[in-house]
């Protein structure tokens, strides 16, 4: 194998496990599942391989749930 074919493969595998950041002009830039999830990337890159909604309707979603739950406390008070 050459080292364009590995280049290749390493870059296949990555793509199909969605672990590519970013990869412009021949650099790819590969981030492990645990640091994707501690560094808050992990919702970012399922969204760039087409694995998930965007990172702000996700905040979105989450922030009207938080509300949802939060209304009934208000009528308590």
């Amino acid at each position: 194998m050459t080292p364009e074919q590995a280049y290749e493969e390493i870059c296949r595998l990555a793509r199909e496990h969605a672990l590519i950041l970013s990869a412009v002009g021949g650099v790819t830039t590969i981030v492990h599942p645990a640091t994707q999830k501690s560094e808050g990337l992990y919702e970012k890159i399922q969204h760039l391989h087409g694995l998930g909604a965007h990172p702000d309707t996700l905040m979105r979603e989450r922030e009207a749930e938080f509300k949802a739950r939060q209304l009934p406390l208000l009528g308590d008070a």
